[in-house]
């Protein structure tokens, strides 16, 4: 590990226990470690901190969000026990797919998923619209907009559509079903993170454990898909590239904003 400053480890000790008090609890059960720019120094250090707050006792488990396969090879082999790697993944966004999937499969770290139904556009209610029909509610939708036309584009998401709604209706479930019952069938892939509003989703959404796709449905959906063009670099690349569309879109210092 690198070494244990402890003017910042008594730092990273202090926003833990922060935590902790407002929580009223003794102990945090998982951090999720992100680390925004590789550029800036200390990444290492810094979960090796959360490592040594866990084995004191303070959290449960240290786990990273919108890491790419390099740099969670890092921690890794700096010894951070990593309980688990939460990374977008969906029929439109496989960059998980070109290397950190194999990676934590090989290492026993289970993928949390997100973007999963893509901002919601994965269902039926956008089955036949026209692009210019779509005016994205959230930013979230606004980001998800961007993954669709760099991927499969307008013309096959729509013929995605189709080919969900096919396997939704032989299956009793609906098109958002579909596509989460694919990802969580994927390697590696431990769970699947849904927006939920109401009591309503929940019950809802209990429908996706209620089928199994089978191994000619799930080959039916990777070949089509397989036939366009996965999104650049490795997860979150985009996202952290400098004039990149999807940086600019990121809601980033938040906690600054929230203090000026």
């Amino acid at each position: 590990m690198e070494y244990l400053s402890k003017v910042d480890y008594d730092f990273t000790r202090s926003i833990i226990e922060r935590s902790l008090q407002r929580l009223n609890k003794k102990q945090l059960d998982v951090v999720q470690f992100h680390w925004w720019d590789y550029e800036v120094d200390g990444m290492v250090r810094t979960a090796s901190y959360l490592q040594q707050l866990k084995e004191e006792g303070l959290i449960g488990h240290v786990s990273v969000t919108n890491f790419d396969t390099e740099h969670l090879k890092m921690l890794v082999d700096a010894g951070i026990e990593i309980t688990s790697c939460q990374a977008q993944y969906s029929f439109f966004d496989r960059r998980v797919e070109k290397k950190l999937q194999d990676y934590c499969f090989e290492n026993n770290i289970p993928l949390i998923c997100y973007g999963t139904l893509a901002g919601g556009f994965l269902a039926e209610r956008y089955m036949g619209k026209e692009r210019n029909e779509i005016v994205p509610e959230t930013r979230s939708q606004v980001k998800y907009l961007q993954v669709i036309e760099d991927s499969l584009g307008w013309d096959g998401y729509q013929e995605l559509l189709k080919l969900l709604k096919e396997i939704a209706d032989k299956n009793g479930v609906g098109i958002s079903h579909v596509a989460t019952r694919f990802i969580l069938q994927q390697k590696a892939v431990a769970a699947a993170v849904i927006g939920v509003r109401n009591s309503r989703h929940v019950d809802d959404n209990s429908k996706i454990f209620s089928f199994t796709l089978t191994e000619e449905e799930l080959n039916s959906l990777r070949e089509f898909i397989d036939q366009y063009p996965v999104l650049p670099g490795e997860p979150f690349e985009l996202e952290r590239t400098i004039g990149s569309k999807y940086r600019n879109i990121m809601h980033m210092n938040i906690n600054e904003e929230e203090q000026s």
